[in-house]
């Protein structure tokens, strides 16, 4: 049985050791993971688009890698760059093809990234943002979401003490 495309998304980390994967300040970075399925055979006209939430941005593409048993159609994967729009990644693959017929092995392509919550409007304590992952092909379609980060902002306390006026000058 051949399986159906599939794209689990996930949060890896952040870059900051105060806080959880899913709890993120203004200015921090959070890694994310996409991982292609890909089934045996070939799935024409292959797009991976990612789109950001609002107050996120791309900061990097960290690392593309690919299944042994994958091709893609549009060059080495190391060929096929994405376009990055500032919240939107897209990757053209072309035709995928997979020449491995073990269907005990799943084989895939994994895109790893990091974003910036940004400093923005929208960006307030305890709003959520995440991301939209979605595979278009020739024939069909998937798409996927990771979990949200909360956006975390500190609390700031202001205290008012009286100064001693007899020794003031």
């Amino acid at each position: 049985v051949v399986r159906p495309p599939s794209v689990p998304n996930t949060l890896v980390t952040t870059n900051q050791a105060h806080t959880t994967v899913y709890n993120v300040p203004i200015g921090g970075r959070v890694s994310y993971r996409v991982t292609l399925r890909v089934p045996e055979g070939t799935t024409p006209a292959a797009v991976l688009t990612d789109v950001l939430d609002s107050g996120l941005a791309l900061v990097s593409l960290d690392s593309l890698t690919a299944s042994p048993a994958l091709s893609a159609g549009n060059g080495a994967f190391a060929d096929v760059q994405p376009v990055n729009q500032g919240r939107r990644i897209r990757l053209d693959f072309g035709t995928l093809t997979n020449s491995d017929t073990d269907n005990a092995t799943d084989e895939t392509v994994t895109l790893d990234y990091t974003v910036v919550v940004l400093n923005s409007t929208g960006n307030n304590r305890g709003t959520g943002r995440n991301n939209a992952v979605s595979v278009a092909y020739t024939g069909g379609g998937i798409t996927a979401s990771a979990p949200n980060v909360t956006i975390l902002e500190p609390t700031l306390q202001v205290a008012c003490h009286p100064l001693d006026v007899r020794h003031a000058r």
